[in-house]
Parts: C-alpha cells; sequence; structure tokens
C-alpha cells in the first residue's frame, strides 16, 4: 500500500509542477516540450518518470521524439523513422541477449584471445557441441553443468546436471554451461549482481555504466550441489521470479533477498574486500562482452538507420548479470536486452526510476549531464582494449581451415596450369609434387581447431544470411525476379508475404546497401530491361551490388 501511494503522490505532484511549469508560457515553448511515446510499454515507471520530467505522452501516430518498446520495433518501422526520433532498442542486439549467439560470440574471441576472455564459465550451444561437452565431461567428472533454454527467461527451464549422456541432450536446444560451483557468499547466500549498462551511440561507440544496481539473493543457504540439493532452485539459481515465491524471502533492504549495490559494497568493504578494484575488473568484462558483437552492431546499425547521419536513432539499456566466485573473479552469465522495470518493492523504486531519469537526461543535455551514470567507452586509459574493438567478427573474417582450403585450391590450379604449359611432364612427375607447405598446415591444424573453425563457419553463414534480409538485398533479388517473371512456384510460398508486398507496390525501388568494407552506404537501383532468365538475373545482380 506504500507504494501505491507514494506512486499517486509521485503522479499528483508531477501533474502540478508540469501545469505550473508550462503556466503563462508561449507556444515556443510547447514546441521545444519532448514528445514521448509510452504506448508500447508495460512499465508504470517509465510513464511515471517521463511524466515527471514534463514529456508530453503521444501516440505512435504523432511526431514523438523518443519511444520506448519492451519488445525490438521491426526493421521496416526503423527505415521509416525521421532523423529527430530515437528508440530504446538497436537492430541486432540478439548477438548479446540471445544465449546461443552471446556464447558463440565469447567463445570466437577467446580462441583468439584465450587469456584476456576468460570472463565467462565454459560454455556449448547443444546440440551442436555436444560432442564437445561430452568429452569435456569425461575428462572432468566431477564437473557440474547448468542447462539453460536458448530463449527461457526468468528462470524457466534451469536445471543442474552432472551426467551428458543421456539421449534427450541429442534433441534439446539449450545453453550448456559450466557451474561455478564456488561462488562469493554474503551470510552463507548466493547472489548475482544486475549491472545496468546504456550504450547511447552505436557508431561511435559510447558506453556508460550506472553506478546503482541489484544484488540479487537465493533464499537457501548455499552447499555445492550434491544428488540430493542439485533440484533445490532457492539455494542454486538467483532470479528474483523463482525466489519471490521462497518462504523464506526477506524484504529487507539491508539484509534481504533484493540489495543495492551501496549495500553490498558496504558489506565487502567491511569484509576486507578492495571494492574499486573489484568493479574495475567487472568493468572489464563488460567492455568485452560488448566488443564481442560490435563488429555486427554496427554494421547492422548503419545497413537500418538511413536518416541519422548527426545522432544516434537509438540507444539501449541493457541489463547484465555478473557472478563473482570466492576468488574475487567476476563472470558473465547472461545479458537481458529488456530488464524488467517492474517495481514491486522499495529498493526497485530507488533503483529502477533514478536509472531511467538519468537516462533521458544524458540522452537529452548531450552528455553534459550523467548523473549516476560513468563513462565507460571511450576511455584513454583503456587504449588497450582497441584490439579486441578492431577484432573483425566471424561474419567478415576467414577462418583457418577456410584459408587452409584456399591455399590447396590455389596450389591445385598451379599444378593444372603447370600441366598445360609443359605437356612434356610426365603424369607420375606431377603426382609426387604435394604442397609442402599446405601439407604441414593441415598437420599442425588439430582436431578441435578443425572443429571449431566448422563451427565458425556454420555460424558465419547464419550470419550473413540475417544480414542478407537486414540489409534488403533478398528483397531487391525478389523484386527483379518478380518484374521479369521469374519466380517459381516454391519463391511464391516461401516468400508470400514479400511477393504480396512487390503486388502492391508502387514506390521507386532504390536500396541501401553496405559496402564491401562496411564503412560506406550507397543507392543500388532495380535492374530494369529486356526479360532475362533466373541464372542471368542473379548474375547481375549480384554484379551490381558488389561493384
Amino acid at each position: 500500500m506504500e507504494n501505491v501511494w507514494e506512486m499517486e503522490k509521485i503522479d499528483k505532484c508531477s501533474k502540478e509542477e508540469i501545469s505550473q511549469r508550462n503556466k503563462g508560457k508561449g507556444s515556443s515553448s510547447r514546441k521545444k516540450q519532448i514528445k514521448f511515446c509510452a504506448s508500447q510499454t508495460r512499465y508504470q515507471s517509465v510513464i511515471r518518470v517521463a511524466k515527471d520530467m514534463g514529456f508530453r505522452l503521444v501516440n505512435m501516430d504523432d511526431a514523438w521524439n523518443i519511444l520506448w518498446s519492451d519488445g525490438s520495433p521491426s526493421l521496416e518501422f526503423i527505415r521509416q523513422m525521421k532523423s529527430f526520433q530515437r528508440i530504446n532498442h538497436f537492430p541486432g542486439m540478439q548477438e548479446l541477449s540471445m544465449k546461443r549467439c552471446l556464447a558463440r560470440n565469447l567463445n570466437r574471441m577467446i580462441r583468439s584471445f584465450p587469456e584476456e576472455y576468460a570472463i565467462f564459465p565454459r560454455t556449448w550451444c547443444l546440440p551442436m557441441e555436444i560432442n564437445e561437452a561430452q568429452e569435456y565431461s569425461r575428462s572432468h567428472p566431477s564437473t557440474v553443468f547448468i542447462l539453460k533454454p536458448d530463449h527461457g527467461s526468468q528462470g524457466r527451464g534451469i536445471r543442474l546436471c552432472r551426467n551428458l549422456r543421456v539421449s534427450s541432450m541429442t534433441q534439446e536446444k539449450v545453453i550448456c554451461q559450466e557451474y561455478v560451483k564456488t561462488p562469493l557468499l554474503v551470510d552463507g547466500f548466493k547472489f548475482d549482481m544486475r549491472v545496468y549498462v546504456l550504450i547511447s551511440d552505436m557508431d561511435p561507440l559510447r558506453i556508460y555504466v550506472y553506478n546503482e544496481g541489484l544484488a540479487r539473493f537465493a533464499t537457501n543457504k548455499y552447499r555445492q550441489p550434491t544428488l540430493s540439493n542439485k533440484g533445490d532452485i532457492f539455494m542454486h539459481l538467483t532470479n528474483y521470479s523463482l525466489n519471490k515465491n521462497s518462504l523464506t524471502f526477506c524484504l529487507d533492504t539491508e539484509n534481504g533477498s533484493k540489495r543495492t549495490f551501496a549495500v553490498l559494497n558496504r558489506i565487502l568493504h567491511e569484509d576486507g574486500i578492495n571494492v574499486k578494484k573489484l568493479w574495475e575488473e567487472i568493468d572489464d568484462v563488460i567492455l568485452k562482452t560488448i566488443f564481442s558483437a560490435y563488429t555486427t552492431l554496427r554494421h547492422v546499425y548503419k545497413a537500418t538507420f538511413h536518416n541519422h547521419r548527426t545522432r544516434s536513432g537509438a540507444f539501449e539499456v541493457l541489463g547484465f548479470d555478473i557472478i563473482i566466485d570466492k576468488k574475487l573473479k567476476p563472470f558473465i552469465l547472461e545479458v537481458n536486452q529488456s530488464p524488467s522495470f517492474h517495481t514491486d518493492q522499495d529498493v526497485d523504486l530507488e533503483v529502477k526510476c533514478s536509472l531511467i531519469r538519468d537516462t533521458f537526461r544524458l540522452l537529452l543535455t548531450s552528455r553534459r549531464n550523467c548523473g549516476n551514470f560513468r563513462l565507460l567507452w571511450p576511455n584513454p586509459l583503456k587504449s588497450s582494449y582497441t584490439q579486441f574493438l578492431e577484432h573483425p567478427s566471424s561474419l567478415f573474417a576467414t577462418t583457418k581451415s577456410a584459408q587452409i582450403r584456399q591455399e590447396m585450391a590455389q596450389n591445385m590450379r598451379e599444378r593444372l596450369q603447370k600441366a598445360q604449359n609443359i605437356a612434356e611432364v610426365p603424369t607420375k612427375a606431377l603426382q609426387q609434387q604435394p604442397s609442402k607447405e599446405v601439407h604441414n598446415d593441415w598437420e599442425s591444424l588439430h582436431i578441435e581447431d578443425i572443429r571449431a573453425n566448422d563451427h565458425d563457419r556454420t555460424y558465419a553463414l547464419a550470419q550473413r544470411n540475417t544480414m542478407i534480409r537486414i540489409s534488403g538485398i533478398q528483397y531487391v533479388i525478389l523484386q527483379n525476379m518478380f518484374e521479369n517473371d521469374l519466380l517459381t512456384w516454391s519463391d511464391r510460398v516461401k516468400f508470400e508475404p514479400i511477393i504480396e508486398r512487390l503486388r502492391s507496390s508502387d514506390e521507386p525501388m532504390e536500396f541501401t546497401f553496405l559496402d564491401i568494407d562496411g564503412c560506406h552506404l550507397r543507392r543500388i537501383p532495380t535492374l530494369r530491361g529486356v526479360r532475362k532468365n533466373r541464372t542471368t538475373m542473379l548474375r547481375e545482380i549480384s554484379r551490381t551490388i558488389t561493384a
């Protein structure tokens, strides 16, 4: 009841302040008022803070300045945005928020930087990597694994296990992670940290970390997992959505099951822990996690926000879930693209409303007022991190196995060319001249490297298909085939929504694509003219796009 009364009091005060602020002001002041669209969010805390800051609430059809949405807007919606509009989600952020994508990005980076990227527990994507996970389980029999559904949230479907030889493992799409068996405890309870991170700009990248956040505690005292207690979710899981149903859940702000960072920092300091150094390591984990997917995020941003040249068209408030082991080493568990802004408790009201308010202030004051945020990137003191930022993602990198295959093909072409030029060379002599350099490369390539590179190659193909859909290349191919009546029956069934749009569209057919280096945008018109067959049409489209 106190929370409800506080909400009503805030609403009443905010309305009186807004009316007094607007009283006696002319039309010029009304033009400067921020138009805020909250029709796509269910969080009353966001709406309440917007009202308190004097924003004018409008609908989707109005000329809004800021749109707050609980879900990611469609790419078509983003392309239609005006230069003065901004939304609270970057496209392509699934590279961080989806557990499977995050695992692949971090696994790729740890192969290039094995020491620097030891920031997450060993992770496998099942069933694709079931063989590697089972092999690790056999060589480390004491290891406990935690299985998480790829699209799960709020702790649903999470379970602990030791045996990965169960046949059902080969069918489920889950994330298998090595369980941190020795976490840092407070009063005997396991906890994790929800750290709020704001990405205000994507190109150039600008990252802020909020100094306040939530430490979420389990409600049963921790013991290392055994056969008898591995099913105790109130001991091993820290999700608030689960532990709030426990009989031992405590609402106390100082010693309860959910506490602020201010309280947690004081407790750790009293236990003799260097809190400043711990937060420096947490910042390190956050930066490296974002850098693992930055190349893809930047390309997707450039391919979708066509009208935003001088300012960012989006911002993102992410929730990083961090756990600390007893050696005071932080690990990233997952990243939440849409962290909850419900204010069920006083501690939520204190942290989340301040976070939303400081986010709006930072976005509207051109970074002059950071509030309780601290700038994490760019940072001249972290210049060594540019090696991670500039590291190519798997979408644009060539794997080691692919390079060797290319060298072998080139070597074969040279041998064939030599055979044509020198007709007198016996065939037997040609067969006895293998490439020693390539042969040694294959011998030096271990089976683990081959598996890892094959996974990278498979994931790169999936990312490429995603980029094709996002950039509009798929649309322009179908459009040209449609105009020249080259679509087959299977094409019409598979791409029925796009075909219907082509039938009813009268707009000029121009599309924006990224250059090969991903740094520039250019317009490519459709190919009109004489009727062509499918092969010729695809060849001309490919030549036009890559020219």
